[in-house]
Order: C-alpha cells, then structure tokens, then sequence
C-alpha cells in the first residue's frame, strides 16, 4: 500500500510540473514537441485517475500505445478525407465516395475503441474499465479549459492573437 501512496505521489508531481512546464513555454513550439507534451500529461493523467498499480500500468501501457497508434492512424485518414472535401472541386461521385470511406474509417474506429476496452478487462478489470472509457474525453476538456486559461492570462484572444 505504501509503494502504491508512493507512485501516486510521483505521478502527481510529474503531473504537476509538466504542467507548469507546459504552461512556461512559448506557443509557438514545433507541433511535434507540443504533441509529445500533450501525451506525457494524457498519461499521466490516466494513470493518476485510474490509481493505476505498477503492475497493472506494465500490462496496460503497452496494450494503450497500440491502440493510441492505430486510431491516431485512422484519425488522421480522417482529417485528410475532410480536407479533400473542404477543396472543393469534386464531382458528386468522389463526394459519396468520400463520404462511405468516412463511414468505414468511423465505424473502424468505434471498433478500435470497443476492442481496446475489451482488452482492458482483464487487466485492470470493469470498474477501471469504465472509468478509462471517459478519460480521454475528460481530459481533452480539461486540457482546453488550461489552454483557454492560460491564453486569458497573457491577454490573447482565440486562436492565440494578442488583443
């Protein structure tokens, strides 16, 4: 239990001062540097949130990168299709072409979604399951609520434009 108090502890410092390192550094980080931070926060936050246990956190974080992989993949299918569209310039054909891949891709990843979970089960069992369901979500608004903080703090206005 006191090894368990004590990972906590960590994860909530580490939490704490990616935080206000996250906060200290210019907006205008390379989109990859600010995506690495995103996702040391994203975990630590799941972790803390699920009370993950050293050995729960061995077998989930490998099962989680794989996920968190295949549906960035598919996200980013997505985005590229509805980019293609925003163009413009297409027949009726390719949009209802474009529009039945959206469909796959989404139910695709619904699928990746309901897999992951499943595969989750047995690792950190249903009450951590469906908890970890909303997580991501609960911490994207929470993200976007730091980041709409923190632009008021500087006096920017969205879109990160100074007033």
């Amino acid at each position: 239990m006191k090894n368990f108090t004590t990972m906590k502890w960590i994860l909530i410092t580490l939490l704490t001062l990616a935080s206000i390192q996250m906060a200290a550094q210019p907006d205008d980080l390379p989109d990859e540097k600010r995506r690495e931070k995103i996702d040391a926060l994203k975990r630590a936050y799941i972790s803390d949130k699920l009370e993950l246990t050293v050995a729960e956190a061995e077998k989930f974080w490998p099962v989680y990168n794989e996920y968190d992989k295949k549906k960035s993949e598919v996200k980013k299918s997505i985005n590229k299709t509805y980019k293609a569209i925003k163009a413009g310039g297409k027949s009726e054909q390719d949009v209802k072409q474009s529009i039945d891949y959206l469909t796959t891709k989404r139910k695709e990843e619904a699928d990746l979604d309901a897999a992951f979970l499943k595969d989750c089960l047995p690792i950190l069992g249903t009450d951590k399951v469906i908890r970890l369901a909303g997580l991501p979500k609960e911490f994207q608004k929470e993200l976007v609520q730091k980041i709409k903080e923190r632009r008021q703090q500087r006096g920017m206005g969205p879109g990160g434009r100074r007033y």
